[in-house]
């Protein structure tokens, strides 16, 4: 493996040096978080006291919410800085990508990385029976804590082909700000409950390690930011300056790295008018040109269907969903969709879809994925945005936008949910689970697949300006400029 050129900034070398059971840190977008834990499992691996062939032995398994972060952020930060063997180019170990193991093999290390996604029920089981050095949980504020609570009795249970005793074990992680009144700010920052008041106690008597520290980065409009220098000029600036629609409060986490507060209850969308954003008549398309179409996939379809005129003014033109009593497979919502858009737009047949992304996933029964069978019904489907903050930015930044006293986004009399969605009944809901944690996600309803279908609609043009979750700017389904259009001469049966 080639040399590891990495200078780490103030507040990660303290990450990096700390012993502590459980360290954690956070920071705003962009800060070097992941990298930072990407270093602290190799320095884990090369510190690992060697067995009797001479090699170092570990184990680590790297935990992520979704098995689509852990791929697209996770995996590929991984791999930019520790990257596989190929048959092109030596690398620092095999890359075994069915399961997801990454073994490395370098000089005197010989190091086991499991990734797992939370959202794969049997990867999910599995952490329980794991024998391992150590833990990674990557954006832990997105995590269960009963995920903590089962790691703590994993770690520090691999002993390898020697035998030999984990050095240190422990548990690292990295996050965005959580919220303040969850389980995730408490456990760092809040005196410790009994049961883990005497776990650090004991940890601290046998190994003379802290049980958990927690360190924090400077706002990235500090001059004490961190990672500035592998950042685009003005990263942070432009960033409040895409996202202000999104208020102080986002800012405050995702740029200046400090806690929030949780949003139970709060509409999704702010700033939304019944009398300024729905037309009194019905809204009529422009001539010639294409329909864009946003959809949701699941036993609940929806779509979306709208147009950007030439003033940059969104018209949405319309919608389809279905009734939870009325639950229904892609295929059947397909006839549905074909004779409702010839009916409703007779002199439109150019159409542009974008969907959600994982709906290009095939599943493991070998049938068709959703993006096949819309293909097999003459449509070319693109990518709409993955993460819930560019997909809800872009939707609030068009509803805030005005052109000469004109909403930026106006809506037809029919879309009766979407228009719904707006005033109230989509929203925030708070869940607290059995173990504390508190989850912040828009409440799953009749208005909420209607909104996923209008946000990847709106986020496939309004999304490059925005930024992702992932801490990478979001763009459009595999770089292309031009929009991938489906023309199809249907016939109403």
């Amino acid at each position: 493996m080639s040399i590891v050129n990495y200078k780490p900034y103030p507040v990660s070398e303290r990450f990096l040096l700390s012993n502590a059971f459980i360290r954690g840190i956070m920071g705003p977008y962009g800060s070097g978080k992941s990298v930072a834990c990407v270093m602290a499992l190799l320095q884990w691996a090369m510190q690992q006291e060697p067995a009797d062939d001479g090699i170092r032995y570990t184990r680590f398994v790297i935990v992520r919410n979704t098995n689509r972060m852990l791929e697209d952020t996770t995996i590929q930060t991984v791999h930019e800085w520790v990257p596989p063997t190929t048959p092109a180019s030596p690398g620092a170990g095999t890359w075994l990508a069915t399961k997801k193991n990454f073994t490395l093999r370098f000089g005197d290390v010989h190091s086991e990385w499991w990734f797992r996604a939370l959202d794969d029920e049997e990867s999910a089981r599995n952490l329980l029976s794991l024998e391992i050095t150590g833990a990674w949980i990557n954006e832990y504020r997105e995590i269960n804590p009963r995920i903590l609570t089962d790691l703590i009795g994993r770690v520090g249970r691999y002993r390898g082909p020697g035998k030999v005793k984990p050095t240190a074990p422990g548990i690292i992680m990295d996050s965005n700000p959580p919220s303040v009144d969850g389980f995730w700010h408490d456990f760092f920052e809040k005196e410790p409950s009994e049961e883990m008041a005497a776990l650090a106690e004991k940890i601290e008597q046998d190994t003379g390690r802290p049980l958990r520290e927690l360190f924090k980065q400077p706002s990235g409009l500090s001059p004490d930011a961190e990672n500035i220098d592998h950042l685009p000029p003005n990263y942070y600036e432009l960033m409040l300056a895409n996202n202000a629609d999104l208020g102080p409060e986002w800012a405050k986490i995702h740029v200046h790295g400090e806690y929030g507060y949780s949003l139970d209850g709060v509409p999704v969308y702010s700033g939304f008018s019944h009398d300024f954003h729905v037309s009194n008549v019905p809204l009529t398309p422009v001539p010639g040109q294409r329909l864009a179409l946003g959809m949701d996939f699941g036993r609940t379809p929806a779509v979306v269907v709208g147009q950007q005129n030439a003033r940059g003014q969104w018209m949405i033109l319309g919608e389809l969903t279905t009734e939870k009593k009325n639950a229904m497979g892609l295929e059947r919502f397909m006839e549905r969709l074909i004779p409702w858009l010839r009916q409703r737009w007779p002199d439109h047949d150019e159409y542009e879809l974008w969907a959600d992304p994982a709906g290009s996933h095939r599943p493991e029964s070998n049938e068709k994925s959703c993006y096949d069978v819309l293909r097999a019904h003459g449509f070319t489907p693109r990518k709409g945005p993955q993460d819930l903050e560019t997909r809800i930015g872009s939707v609030q930044r068009v509803l805030s936008r005005q052109m000469d006293g004109k909403p930026g986004i106006i809506y037809d009399p029919s879309c009766k949910e979407l228009i719904k969605g707006k005033l109230g009944t989509y929203k925030f809901r708070e869940i607290r689970n059995e173990a504390g944690e508190l989850s912040q996600t828009p409440v799953k309803n009749d208005s909420s697949h209607v909104a996923d279908a209008e946000q990847y609609l709106i986020g496939g043009y309004e999304g490059p300006a925005m930024r992702g979750r992932g801490e990478r700017p979001w763009k459009r389904g595999g770089g292309h400029r031009k929009p991938i259009v489906v023309r199809s001469n249907w016939k109403v049966l």
